[in-house]
């Protein structure tokens, strides 16, 4: 008993057992030295080489944030997560980069592909912290275990070799056919445009026809004169 008080509670989490007995739970700093934090990033690292474990975790948690029973989990399990718990709203890249990880998830468990499960369940973390975090990626970053990318060697946009506008990595002709499709966009948005410049269009009523002026009618005692004088007339020539 005085072993175990002395050594502490064994935790099933490496990283928790590190962490425990700090005053500073968030640094994991009792005495200022950062010992237990730096000790516990490497036990973190050492873990996310674990995919299975990653894509282990990232279900159970997501399913209970959901709300969902284990038996009711399905290939759109990342999807409805994204969609409801995920600020993305304002943040349009880290919505993309969600919906297409929503779309592998859903190829990973069909197949039941463990290990891409665990590699888009990193994505996912990353994206979630990001949009947390109002699109800052310093923790995000740091909670995919991986190192920070070669910033010194990677090709900037004033150096990208080569002419060509678009993505080599795609089919010329998959490219052509997303070009026909963003003009025709662009034409129907233009002639949307015009339609409205002009205003609402007035429409005639065909049963509504402008009826034809009537004749006036003479007016009483009109045309008297006349008359009489042409009697007068045909009495003179008698």
């Amino acid at each position: 008993l005085l072993l175990k008080k002395l050594v502490g509670p064994r935790h099933a989490d490496p990283i928790v057992g590190l962490l425990s007995g700090s005053s500073d739970p968030v640094s994991g700093n009792a005495g200022g030295s950062g010992v237990k934090g730096c000790l516990a990033r490497e036990a973190f690292i050492k873990a996310s080489l674990d995919l299975s474990l990653i894509a282990q975790t990232v279900r159970r948690n997501a399913l209970t944030e959901l709300g969902l029973p284990a038996a009711r989990e399905d290939g759109n399990l990342m999807r409805k997560y994204m969609e409801r718990r995920m600020p993305l709203s304002d943040h349009k890249t880290l919505a993309y980069v969600a919906t297409l990880c929503a779309e592998g998830w859903d190829v990973a468990f069909a197949s039941q592909n463990i290990e891409l499960m665990g590699v888009l369940g990193k994505i996912l973390i990353f994206l979630e912290q990001a949009s947390i975090d109002a699109g800052k990626l310093q923790l995000a970053w740091l909670l995919t275990g991986h190192q920070e990318p070669a910033w010194q060697i990677l090709v900037s946009h004033r150096r990208h070799p080569g002419l060509q506008p678009f993505s080599r990595l795609a089919a010329p002709s998959w490219v052509t056919a997303n070009l026909a499709y963003l003009k025709e966009l662009d034409y129907l948005d233009t002639r949307k445009q015009s339609l409205t410049k002009l205003g609402p269009v007035e429409r005639v009523d065909r049963d509504a026809e402008p009826k034809p002026k009537s004749k006036a009618k003479p007016k009483k005692g009109a045309g008297k004169g006349k008359r009489a004088e042409a009697a007068q007339e045909a009495e003179a020539e008698s």
